[in-house]
C-alpha cells in the first residue's frame, strides 16, 4: 500500500476475507470496501523532455500513449453492450497509439475506485488475453506482485483512498524501482497501463521504462 494512502495511515492491518464478506452493504452487490473513501490529497508530476530528463535525479518514465474515452450512454446508465463495445475501444486507441500490444504489458492499475469497474476495464484491454466474461476467473489466478499476472499493485482507490492518482504515480514508481513494499517482482515492470475513471469514459496512459 502507498504509506501516504488512507489504509496504511489508518487502518495498516490486512483486510481478511471475513472482513470484507461481513461489511455492510452500500448499494448491492458493492459492500463498504467496494467503495473508495473521499480523502484530502493531491499529487504533481513533471513532465519534460526525454532530452532534459536523462540526467535528472531520478530516473525517468516515458509515455508512449494517451487515449481518451468520452461514450454517450443511450439512457441514464450504460448497458453490458456499451460497456464492452467501450473499454475494447480504448484499449484498440491505447495500444495502436502506442504500437504495443496487450502481451507487451507488465502490469496494469487501471481505475478501481469502484470494484465493479476493474473488471471491464481489464477485459477491454484484453490483459494477459482475457476476454469478455472472464476477469473474475482470472482473479483465481496469481494475481499479486510476485506472481506472473500482478493486478494494480498500487492498490487503487479503493486500497488507498479517492484521489485517481495512485495508479499513475504506482506505474512510474514501478518502473523507475522506486515502489517499496509495493514493487513488482514476478515479471520485470517494463510498459504499464493506468487510467479511468470510468468503463465508458475516462482518460488512459501507456507508459515505459525506454523510450521505445
Amino acid at each position: 500500500m502507498f504509506p501516504e494512502g488512507y489504509w496504511a495511515q489508518h487502518r495498516p492491518e490486512e483486510l481478511t476475507a471475513e472482513d470484507y464478506l461481513s461489511a455492510r452493504w452500500i448499494a448491492k452487490p458493492a459492500n463498504l470496501f467496494d467503495n473508495d473513501i473521499p480523502i484530502m490529497v493531491s499529487a504533481a508530476y513533471l513532465f519534460t523532455t526525454a532530452e532534459r530528463a536523462s540526467d535528472m535525479k531520478q530516473k525517468p518514465v516515458y509515455i508512449l500513449n494517451h487515449a481518451s474515452s468520452r461514450t454517450v450512454h443511450r439512457s441514464l446508465v450504460p448497458t453490458l453492450a456499451e460497456v464492452e463495445a467501450d473499454t475494447a475501444s480504448t484499449g484498440r486507441k491505447i495500444f495502436e497509439g502506442a504500437g504495443i500490444t496487450a502481451a507487451d504489458l507488465s502490469f496494469e492499475n487501471m481505475y478501481d475506485g469502484f470494484s465493479l469497474f476493474h473488471p471491464f476495464h481489464l477485459e477491454g484491454i484484453g490483459y494477459r488475453g482475457i476476454k469478455c466474461g472472464e476477469a473474475l476467473d482470472f482473479y483465481q489466478t496469481d494475481i499479486s506482485i510476485e506472481g506472473p499476472n500482478p493486478i494494480s499493485p498500487s492498490g487503487g482507490n479503493i486500497g488507498s483512498g479517492r484521489s485517481r492518482f495512485w495508479m499513475h504515480t504506482d506505474c512510474i514508481q514501478q518502473l523507475q524501482g522506486r515502489a517499496g513494499a509495493r514493487q513488482v517482482t514476478g515479471v520485470k515492470p517494463e510498459i504499464a497501463v493506468s487510467g479511468g475513471p470510468m468503463p465508458t469514459g475516462g482518460d488512459f496512459t501507456v507508459w515505459s521504462a525506454t523510450p521505445d
